[in-house]
């Protein structure tokens, strides 16, 4: 039992030299991290910029929220099922990005619009959702 665990622990260290060697001949830096959230933005990918925005799913929720005409913060939260630090930190970074625009009807009353920007989003949201649709069905048909 013992040999099979040092032969097991040889063909694992082989393995991994060899995928190192071949990262090392085809320029593939195998000692890098995997790239933090933040550095998203500073790519000068546009689709990375574009993740930095939105890539996270709690800011696509809010966005398809908004969307549907849920404004007010307890309305989001409440259909989102969000905790309220979370809501709010997501509220603020869209305010701050410009896709949403905080509005307060009263002291009580804090609303979240959707700024021209925001509404650009449209077209994105509606192909996610039918993306999605797409594979309910698929999942629903039988096999």
């Amino acid at each position: 039992m013992k040999r099979l665990r040092t032969e097991a622990a040889e063909t694992r260290q082989r393995l991994v030299r060899a995928a190192a060697d071949r990262f090392q001949r085809e320029g593939i830096d195998a000692g890098r991290r995997p790239m933090k959230w933040n550095a998203l933005a500073e790519q000068s990918s546009s689709l990375c910029k574009a993740m930095s925005v939105i890539g996270d799913r709690w800011t696509i929720l809010i966005l398809h929220q908004c969307f549907l005409k849920f404004s007010r913060y307890g309305e989001i939260q409440s259909s989102l099922g969000l905790s309220k630090p979370l809501l709010a930190a997501r509220l603020k970074k869209m305010v701050r990005l410009g896709m949403l625009e905080p509005s307060r009807k009263s002291a009580r009353v804090h609303e979240y619009l959707l700024t021209e920007k925001g509404r650009q989003l449209s077209p994105v949201l509606l192909a996610l959702v039918q993306w999605g649709n797409a594979l309910a069905e698929e999942e629903a048909q039988p096999r």
